[in-house]
Order: structure tokens, then C-alpha cells, then sequence
């Protein structure tokens, strides 16, 4: 048998900030979930699951009675078993932005920084798995598309991994993103959504981009879905019973600064597909 004792980071935010000469903004990063959009349950979105600050930051382990939190496959009124498609949502507190929406735009749409090397760029969302805790951290990085990833369904295929960080997707968003002002930064603050996979979600209605080894390609936010893979979280495949994945945003003013936040989320792992991890095997709806 493995050993699953190895330490395991939980609930872990951390604000940073770089670039221009304007100050950085802290803010936090109050839950990441995930809902299922593919195939549809009555009601929607009953396949479920979010980490925050009440679970510290992990995301439950699933049951297939009652049928709760994430799965590879579902099944929905007696139907066939079909791959889980799901959107993702990260909520962020935008209060501390109220009253510096003004360093960010002049106009009705965040419009990036204006020049540097984040020239017209005014978000960065990043997911990346920490694998360097696992029994095999370059097997595990290399077959993580395998265990959680995201989809472009505009492309058809799972995002390509980086050679330089294969367990990192990074999605940009510039000021042809449309990200309206008054929506990132609302007057007043308050809890925001990124979404991803989700078209009735209004924080951009304009195309993102996500880094590739040659540069970047474009796909809507509505066209990114997230699903599981044919290894899964897997502790046997890992030799650890969780594991962390960052989540970070990055908001970049126009001269360049950059207020970042991170969240570390944890991913239950266990030895058997159809129990006891945070994604498992198959669930069933009626």
C-alpha cells in the first residue's frame, strides 16, 4: 500500500502584485465550483461542487447515493452514460477595486495595460496543478489531461499542454475581451463571476485567448468546458491523497500594474473510481 500521509496545502489564498508604477489592489478569491452543463439533468446543474472557505478550499468527495458533486460520466433518466462537460465559476470580492475602477479604464471596458509586455491586456486566469508532491511528479505532469483539464469546443479537443508547464492553462483576456467595467468592478463592489462554460454568464462577450506553445488561440469564454479523464484522481497513480491546484487572477491597470490573487484548491484522491475522491467514476440522474 502507499503511504497517503503526505502534507497537503488547504485553503490557501495569497495576494501579489508587479509591473507599472501605479499601486496593486489586494483582493480575494472567495470559491471556485464547477456545474454541469453536458449532458443536461432536470433540474440543471445538478452535478455540482465547489471549494471554499467553508470546506477549506476542497472540493467534497462525490456520492453515487444521492448522486452528488463531480463525475467522468452521466446518466440521466435511465439513459446511457455520457461524458460530464462542466462550466467553472470563480467568484472574487471586487470591493476593494471600488473607487480605483478609473486605473483600469477610461472608457466602458477594462482596456489593459498600454503598453509593455502586457500591452492591451487586462485579465489573466491561470489553473495549475501542483504536482511536485506526487510519487512521480513528470509522469503525473505529463498525463494530467488525463485526470481534470479543459476543452475548447470551438477547436474540438482539450487544450493543448505547455511544454515549459504542462499542468498550467492560462486564458487572457484584452480589451477586444469586452470585460464591461462596471461588471468587474461594480460600483459598491460585491462578489463577481469569471465563468467559463457558461453562456449566461456576462462578464466578457468578447473572445479570450489561452497560451500555446507557438502563441496563443482564440475561443470563446462560453466554448471552454472542464472534464475529468480516464485516469482521474487516482492516490494509487499519485501516491498522495489530495491534490492542489492554483487558481490565480491577475488584473493588469493601464500602466502595467498587476493585482494578483491565488487560491489553492485541493482535489481528494482515492484508490477505487466509482468512490471516495472529489471527481469519481459515474453518477446517475433521474
Amino acid at each position: 500500500m502507499i503511504n497517503m500521509g503526505v502534507p497537503v496545502l488547504i485553503g490557501v489564498c495569497q495576494q501579489a502584485s508587479s509591473g507599472g508604477g501605479g499601486g496593486s489592489i489586494t483582493f480575494s478569491i472567495n470559491s471556485v465550483g464547477y456545474t454541469n452543463t453536458q449532458p443536461a439533468t432536470s433540474p440543471a446543474g445538478q452535478s455540482n461542487s465547489a471549494a471554499d472557505a467553508g470546506n477549506s478550499f476542497t472540493y467534497p468527495v462525490a456520492t453515487d447515493a444521492p448522486p452528488t458533486g463531480l463525475a467522468n460520466t452521466i446518466s440521466v433518466g435511465g439513459g446511457p452514460f455520457e461524458p460530464a462537460f462542466y462550466s467553472c465559476r470563480i467568484r472574487y470580492d471586487s470591493t476593494p477595486f471600488d473607487g480605483s475602477q478609473g486605473l483600469f479604464s477610461t472608457g466602458k471596458v477594462l482596456q489593459g495595460a498600454a503598453s509593455g509586455p502586457n500591452a492591451g491586456i487586462c485579465l489573466k486566469v491561470s489553473f495549475e496543478f501542483n504536482v511536485e508532491g506526487t510519487s512521480d511528479p513528470e509522469t503525473v505532469g505529463s498525463l494530467i489531461q488525463d485526470i481534470w483539464w479543459a476543452e475548447d469546443q470551438i477547436a474540438g479537443g482539450l487544450i493543448p499542454q505547455l511544454t515549459a508547464t504542462p499542468t498550467k492553462i492560462e486564458f487572457i483576456y484584452s480589451s477586444s475581451s469586452n470585460v464591461v467595467t462596471s461588471t468587474a468592478f461594480p460600483s459598491g463592489g460585491g462578489f463577481v463571476d469569471v465563468a467559463f462554460g457558461d453562456a449566461s454568464n456576462n462578464f466578457a462577450d468578447g473572445p479570450i485567448a489561452y497560451t500555446t506553445d507557438g502563441g496563443t488561440t482564440n475561443t470563446a469564454p462560453a466554448a471552454v468546458s472542464f472534464k475529468g479523464g480516464e485516469i482521474g484522481f487516482d492516490s494509487e497513480f499519485f501516491g498522495v491523497s489530495n491534490l492542489p491546484q492554483t487558481v490565480t487572477l491577475t488584473f493588469i491597470a493601464i500602466d502595467g500594474t498587476e493585482s494578483t490573487t491565488t487560491a489553492t484548491v485541493n482535489w481528494v484522491a482515492g484508490p477505487d473510481a466509482f468512490f471516495g475522491r472529489s471527481v469519481i467514476q459515474e453518477l446517475i440522474f433521474p
